[in-house]
């Protein structure tokens, strides 16, 4: 099955942490949601923020999440508060605290 795998890595699929593979279609699209949410749409930040909390084509990372879920729930209240709220209590203050102060700083660009 090594040929398989490097097979597929050939054609620019890999696999993420939950060893599901991710072609190089998803990572693309990622990428663009990304930088959507880095200039201040608020729809690519909550979907972005959902898909740190999932792990869906990237390591799950719930600060990450809640810091995105911060952002887009400031311009999208009814969709996005429920899911930051979620996170919200799932880390410690610390971990909150952190992703506070990065969103309040955070300024689109």
């Amino acid at each position: 099955m090594l040929w398989m795998g490097l097979w597929l890595r050939a054609m620019g699929v890999t696999r993420n942490k939950k060893g599901c593979e991710v072609g190089m279609r998803e990572s693309a699209n990622i990428a663009w949601l990304r930088k959507a949410a880095e200039q201040g749409h608020a729809e690519a930040q909550f979907k972005f923020g959902l898909k740190c909390a999932n792990g869906q084509g990237m390591p799950k990372d719930r600060i990450c999440a809640y810091f995105w879920l911060l952002l887009a729930s400031t311009q999208l209240p009814a969709l996005a508060a429920r899911a930051r709220d979620e996170i919200q209590n799932s880390l410690t203050p610390t971990q909150r605290a952190t992703a506070q102060h990065a969103a309040n700083a955070w300024r689109p660009g």
